[in-house]
């Protein structure tokens, strides 16, 4: 049922012109839903290590979830792409 409601809305989100990811931690995203029915989707990994662990490809990593950035008060999620965005 997880992996019905994660598609649905990433079709959703798709057919009104957005680019979409699939975001998740390391135990949802193994446990929790199902891979091969979201096969065409990129993942975005939450993971607050200093190495992921994560046995798939990923196109984004979360590594961060109290990072600091001069400019910005309070603490952040620091994230790191390793896809282009802008060019796909």
């Amino acid at each position: 049922e997880k992996t019905e409601i994660a598609l649905a809305f990433l079709q959703k989100v798709e057919g009104v012109g957005y680019k979409t990811i699939l975001y998740g931690d390391k135990q949802w995203l193994l446990k929790d839903i199902d891979l091969e029915e979201l096969k065409g989707y990129d993942i975005w990994l939450s993971q607050a290590e200093d190495i992921p662990d994560y046995p798939y490809h990923f196109a984004m990593w979360q590594y961060d979830y109290d990072g600091t950035i001069a400019g910005i008060a309070g603490n952040v999620n620091m994230n790191i792409s390793f896809v282009k965005y802008t060019e796909k």
